[in-house]
């Protein structure tokens, strides 16, 4: 990344594991309980994740496996826990989903299932293997996986029964509950795939059941191979994990993939697949329609100048990327921590057209992203608005850009289980929530927007007159505490009475004093530079003395006695320091006196620049 060492590894996933999104749509499977077999951290993690969502309790078994079972195999385990879920919850299914420790020790789940039933005549469960090891996807992944799994795993009955089959991928029970309720109005009998509306958004109830009550039940999978059609709702489902492909080839069964309608246009689609499988236009869906027409006319001026950063998985960033390009938003940002080619060659055709015709950056689209690349792309590139699950509210607090919490996990808010994103109605609620986050950010920056593009101090006064930002005819109230002042000048006699200014010093450790390009220990000069909010300037030179320039092995130091010791006493009075690399020794002594290590390269100015606009956008 930008002003750090390459390294393999993701810093902040922008993902969630595969067995997260299994346990996930195996809830919308009716009467059905799943068993992780691995570790209990596993199961734990997951519970914690899905219940602060949902809102709702959420059982999922272990297998527990120890160091035992990790060296002899956990086959043991696994059946004693089958016996005891059995036993306890009465399922009509159970789902065993496989996690790293499994799949790397290589159990056989499929044939521990099989022994499992055939030494159990009349058990009367359908079991469900699901292979779901962490590394090798996400909970996107994970979810389709499952459903693919179902569909394989259910004896299925393929007499015709006139009936269509709608597969949804990751989205709120509050969206699916959508589907089914447009799906009742347009009079379409539909087989739901899988059904999370009531299990992960269920009311009040004086007792609680353990098991799912409700969902897609056993008996309505067995007839999806019996089928007219199937609607799949993904865009980037992998071939060898979707259901609708996997009927397809078994029992001919076709089949038509449609993207999430999180916008007017894949709404529209939706819509226009439903009458072509026999249902009607009702005057409240039209209705509905109509309104969000109208929204989107009252919203575009607001939308028009908006920059945004989207992330998440990759069915729901090219939803509702396609629903910023219908409203005049331009997507800056585009990001999954899947990895998918698709994803980014989808995605880079549908904001072309809009980025190409605003100023401003380049709209970026990666996949298999994490937070680090994300908040480093959005610094950059002057988003006003995100979009995405509440893992982005670090970047919303450290550079004060609104973040729309839409995709799952939403920890930090309540209502997850009921955010509406799909259909017209669920379309422009996002949208109101998008628009209106736009608007309050410009309320709020305006006056500061006005006064840096009249009054910036950089390296000297704009044209205009000395002032600083605050109430009219008050400069008193620039000043927001004791230290801090909104000026952007530098202190002079020429600033504005009761005008005071919080400065930092920061040394850059280079030989030419305009780039970073040395490391700390080998440090001959120091240039010292003065920041403060929203302005910068030269200080002075500082001389440390030659260093022997040598290095051992590993990054490990070998400088003459004394040296880290003068090059802390030449920095004591900085707030940071700026060095292409720095060692363990000196990167500790300098924390320990509350300066900060920054690891950077390229312009000295450059980088300084950024610590001063961080302090005017934190003040």
């Amino acid at each position: 990344m930008r002003g750090r060492n390459a390294v393999s590894l993701a810093v902040n996933p922008c993902k969630m594991c595969m067995p997260m999104g299994s346990s996930t749509a195996m809830y919308g499977i009716r009467g059905c309980m799943t068993i992780l077999h691995g570790s209990q951290g596993c199961s734990t993690y997951i519970r914690r994740h899905m219940a602060t969502h949902y809102n709702e309790p959420v059982d999922i078994g272990s297998s527990s496996l120890t160091e035992h079972g990790t060296v002899m195999g956990g086959e043991g385990n696994l059946v004693k826990g089958l016996d005891n879920m059995i036993r306890l919850y009465g399922p009509e299914a159970v789902a065993v989903a496989t996690t790293c420790l499994a799949e790397t020790i290589g159990e056989d789940v499929p044939r521990i299932l099989r022994d499992y039933a055939s030494e159990r005549p009349g058990l009367g469960v359908t079991l469900i293997p699901i292979s779901s090891s962490g590394y090798s996807g996400t909970h996107f992944e994970g979810y389709f996986k499952a459903l693919r799994s179902v569909v394989e795993a259910v004896a299925m009955d393929g007499a015709p029964n006139g009936r269509i089959n709608v597969v949804v991928g990751p989205a709120s029970p509050a969206d699916v509950r959508f589907l089914k309720s447009l799906m009742k109005q347009m009079g379409v009998d539909a087989i739901l795939l899988p059904d999370i509306s009531d299990n992960l958004d269920a009311g009040h109830e004086d007792e609680y059941d353990r098991l799912p009550r409700k969902g897609t039940s056993i008996d309505d999978v067995k007839k999806m191979a019996g089928s007219s059609k199937t609607i799949e709702i993904s865009t980037f489902v992998p071939e060898e994990l979707s259901p609708a492909a996997y009927l397809k080839e078994r029992y001919g069964v076709p089949f038509v993939r449609l993207n999430l309608p999180a916008g007017l246009r894949d709404a529209d689609a939706l819509v226009s697949e439903l009458e072509g499988c026999g249902g009607r236009m009702t005057e409240e869906i039209a209705g509905q329609r109509s309104r969000l027409l109208d929204a989107m006319v009252d919203s575009h001026k607001h939308n028009a100048d908006g920059r945004a950063a989207v992330f998440g998985e990759p069915d729901f960033v090219y939803a509702v990327v396609r629903l910023m390009t219908e409203n005049g938003i331009t997507p800056a940002i585009s990001a999954t921590g899947s990895r998918s080619k698709a994803f980014t060659r989808t995605v880079s055709a549908e904001i072309e057209g809009v980025g190409s015709m605003k100023a401003g950056t380049k709209p970026l689209v990666f996949d298999d992203a994490d937070f680090l690349a994300i908040e480093e792309a959005i610094a950059d590139a002057g988003v006003d608005v995100m979009v995405g699950s509440s893992d982005g509210r670090r970047i919303e607090d450290r550079h004060g850009i609104p973040l729309v919490r839409a995709a799952f996990p939403i920890h930090d808010r309540i209502g997850g289980q009921r955010v509406r994103m799909l259909g017209y109605d669920g379309c422009l609620s996002l949208l109101d929530r998008i628009t209106n986050s736009l608007i309050a950010k410009v309320e709020t920056t305006f006056r500061k927007d006005l006064y840096r593009r009249y009054y910036q101090w950089e390296d000297g006064p704009a044209s205009g007159p000395d002032m600083a930002l605050g109430a009219v005819g008050a400069p008193d109230e620039a000043c927001r505490d004791g230290n801090t002042c909104v000026s952007s000048g530098p202190p002079s006699s020429s600033a504005p009475a009761g005008a005071c200014l919080k400065k930092s010093l920061v040394a850059a450790a280079s030989k030419s004093g305009m780039l970073i390009d040395t490391h700390f220990g080998h440090a001959d000069d120091l240039y010292i530079y003065e920041v403060w909010p929203g302005g910068m300037r030269f200080k002075e030179h500082r001389s440390v003395g030659s260093g022997d320039g040598s290095c051992c092995g590993m990054g490990r130091e070998r400088l003459p006695p004394g040296r880290i010791a003068a090059l802390v006493r030449a920095v004591e009075d900085c707030d940071a320091v700026l060095a292409m690399r720095m060692g363990e020794s000196p990167t500790m002594k300098l924390g320990a006196m509350g300066i900060r290590c920054i690891t950077a390269s390229g312009r000295i100015e450059d980088e300084v620049r950024k610590m001063s606009k961080e302090m005017e956008d934190h003040r």
